[in-house]
């Protein structure tokens, strides 16, 4: 019998040695608890990190060109030379028009004067007269600077489409059109109630009168 084993030994070959039994068995795997399932009381360590979130890449900034002046978009010497000519058909235009609103306040002061002197019984027809005639010229006056005044405003904001030097120079000439069509206005102002400011004085000298009357006869 020994022999037989020994042969059988012999024809299946040689066995491995055979080790200790392991010690560890793998570990079963088990499935995360979904979300829902945490319990919300639970630290933050005991909680499942989230994936964290990938940065947002900012826009970009769009950067628009700076859209030119309608004065710079006729900055070259075909516009410059274009609009110089009707810079000076827009001035001589002007300057009539403050020439006749300043020859109108004009003929208000000249009619005003005989009231600037001393109010008198021989005076007093003249004065009158002088009212009437200065009231007529005060309202011919102010149709003049009305006139005056919206064509200066039109021509202003014409000029501010021409080119750089000829909106330069079109814009200093109707500032100093305009401070004369100011002075011309003031002129007028200053007789715009010269009726009301007659009879003041009218009555104010006739008071006075009164009282030199009265303290004549009491003397």
């Amino acid at each position: 019998a020994p022999a037989a084993l020994s042969e059988e030994a012999e024809e299946e070959g040689p066995r491995p040695p055979q080790g200790p039994p392991p010690t560890t068995w793998p570990k079963a795997r088990v499935p995360a608890p979904k979300r829902e399932e945490v319990d919300a009381t639970a630290s933050p360590r005991q909680r499942p990190q989230e994936p964290a979130l990938e940065p947002r890449l900012a826009e970009p900034v769009q950067i628009q060109a700076e859209t030119p002046s309608p004065s710079q978009a006729r900055n070259n010497p075909e516009a410059e030379a274009e609009d110089a000519k009707k810079v000076d058909v827009m001035l001589q235009n002007l300057e009539d028009k403050v020439v006749t609103a300043e020859d109108e306040a004009e003929k208000v002061a000249i009619l005003a004067a005989p009231l600037q002197m001393e109010i008198i019984a021989e005076l007093q027809a003249l004065q009158m007269e002088s009212v009437r005639e200065t009231e007529k010229a005060v309202k011919m006056a102010t149709v003049s600077l009305g006139i005056a005044q919206r064509e200066l405003d039109k021509r202003n904001r014409e000029a501010q489409l021409m080119a750089p030097r000829a909106k330069a120079r079109a814009e200093d000439a109707i500032g100093k059109l305009g401070e004369r069509l100011e002075s011309a206005k003031a002129k007028v102002d200053e007789h715009r109630n010269v009726r009301k400011d007659y009879e003041l004085a009218l009555a104010a000298e006739k008071d006075y009168g009164e009282l030199a009357t009265r303290l004549a006869g009491g003397g």
